[in-house]
């Protein structure tokens, strides 16, 4: 009997050929169907409708004949896209797949490992972390760090091998080090480092950390005295860890894990600069610096120009060869900070960088002077441990490009070395001698002959070194900061 519902005879139905009133197109399919969930049965058993006809209906693309389906509980609907089911099953491939814990209601699960799978390919968010500043301190003191960077198990050992690292620092007429924490507590071990009471170099604090919100940045910057955010996007070339577009050289088909989204870019930039807080991204590989790019874009939509580029936003990257990405960071005022020295250090032809990247690529992570003519905030600096601390060999690095056109003169690298050093921290004031402002002076010991006391080339700055290929660095002898001395040798004041 049930089977028979909704296409037997019935009051008011009239044998096929006799003409009857004329009803709306689908009449027949949509009363049939209302029968069919009135029985409370999925249509397609003995006897039950399984397909009809809807008149004035053709069948087009992906629709056969006007085929009429009846969901268990859900009413009639239309399948127009008979792939709509393999399609939302590779949608859900695509995508992490979470088992969720065995509750008290799943006691048969109770017991059961619950794993995080994710499918083959880069996940949303590989950043690669910095080394801990323990790591640098060991490496800088001439031990090797521990495996991974771990920090030291006394956490006084390890604050007296940061202050190591800042002696050291001052010794070769460093004023100013930015240091870069991977967690709350060694911030909290070097609080005082760096102050009025110890005679180092001034020290600026980033702690590695995305903000969700405005009142977490205020907190970390009021309880521990950051200077900002640091926010890695992606990690080192030459480990491989740096988002690429294109894949590497010596490693075909892989292009590195995946680089910080742009949403969460723009979420932290927006939280951040709307409280005031300044953040230093980095991003080494063109694909994570098209993410940054494209994160910077969005905040500034929602903050605002003129505010956000009053904090002076600051990105150590070393892709900007694309035109969109250089056109953001020169638009935003975003200070670039460039490492010299990996141009000597890793990029040889027969360097880390060219096996990883290819000869035709390592130009445009190596660009320095192109980057001041295109009119880019750009401040030079040191990796360490990854380059030495060595501010004249950063500028000699400038100076002696291997690509002649990407040369700067040692004026032009001196100054990027030291006042532009200081305004990346809104300290505009600093890093020049004038009445009024803090001492912040070096005292070196060079060779006489060495230095110019007229301009003979482009590249040459008169009252500064020639920083001649086979010369010495020069060697300080005396380091003041802000009228305190932090670093002097003996004799250096008689």
């Amino acid at each position: 009997m049930g089977g028979q519902r909704g296409r037997g005879r019935g009051p008011g139905r009239r044998r096929r050929g006799r003409r009857g009133p004329r009803r709306a197109p689908g009449h027949d399919a949509l009363r049939g169907a209302r029968a069919v969930l009135r029985a409370g049965r999925r249509p397609g058993g003995s006897g039950g409708p399984r397909r009809r006809h809807v008149p004035g209906r053709r069948p087009g693309p992906g629709r056969r004949g006007g085929e009429l389906r009846h969901g268990p509980a859900r009413g009639p609907r239309l399948r127009r896209e008979p792939v709509a089911r393999a399609a939302g099953t590779h949608a859900r491939r695509a995508g992490p797949r979470l088992r969720r814990p065995p509750g008290p209601d799943d006691p048969g699960r109770a017991g059961r490992r619950c794993r995080v799978r994710r499918a083959a390919g880069p996940g949303p968010r590989a950043p690669a972390r910095q080394r801990h500043l323990a790591g640098r301190a060991r490496a800088a003191a001439g031990r090797r760090p521990a495996a991974g960077g771990a920090a030291a198990a006394d956490p006084g050992e390890h604050r007296q091998q940061t202050l190591e690292l800042l002696r050291l620092a001052a010794a070769h007429g460093i004023g100013a080090v930015h240091l870069h924490h991977g967690s709350e507590s060694s911030v909290v071990e070097l609080r005082g480092a760096g102050d009025e009471s110890v005679p180092l170099p001034v020290v600026k604090h980033y702690l590695d950390r995305v903000c969700t919100t405005g009142d977490e940045a205020l907190a970390l910057v009021r309880d521990l005295g950051l200077q900002g955010c640091y926010v890695p996007v992606d990690g080192l070339v030459r480990l491989r860890r740096a988002a690429l577009v294109d894949p590497y050289a010596d490693a075909p088909g892989y292009a590195g894990p995946g680089p910080l989204p742009a949403e969460t870019i723009a979420e932290h930039m927006v939280v951040t600069s709307r409280v005031g807080v300044q953040s230093n991204l980095v991003a080494f590989g063109d694909r994570a610096a098209q993410e940054l790019a494209a994160g910077l874009r969005v905040a500034v939509r929602q903050v605002g120009l003129d505010r956000f580029r009053g904090l002076r936003h600051r990105t150590l990257t070393q892709s900007v060869a694309d035109p969109m990405v250089l056109g953001t960071l020169i638009d935003l005022a975003v200070s670039v900070a460039r490492v010299p020295q990996v141009d000597t250090y890793l990029g040889a032809p027969d360097g880390v960088l060219a096996r990883r990247l290819g000869p035709s690529r390592v130009q445009d992570y190596v660009r320095l002077a192109s980057l001041v003519t295109d009119g880019l905030d750009l401040h030079l600096t040191s990796s360490a441990p990854e380059t030495p601390l060595d501010p004249w060999g950063t500028v000699r690095a400038a100076r002696w490009h291997r690509s002649p056109e990407e040369r700067l003169s040692v004026g032009e690298a001196f100054r990027a070395h030291t006042r532009a050093g200081w305004s990346a921290v809104a300290e505009d004031w600093r890093g020049q001698l004038d009445v009024g402002l803090p001492a912040d002076l070096v005292v070196w010991d060079l060779d006489p002959d060495q230095l110019l006391q007229h301009q003979q080339e482009r590249l040459h700055t008169p009252g500064l070194p020639l920083l001649a290929p086979g010369t010495d660095n020069p060697t300080a002898v005396l380091t003041v900061v802000g009228g305190r001395i932090i670093h002097s040798t003996e004799g250096a004041l008689s």
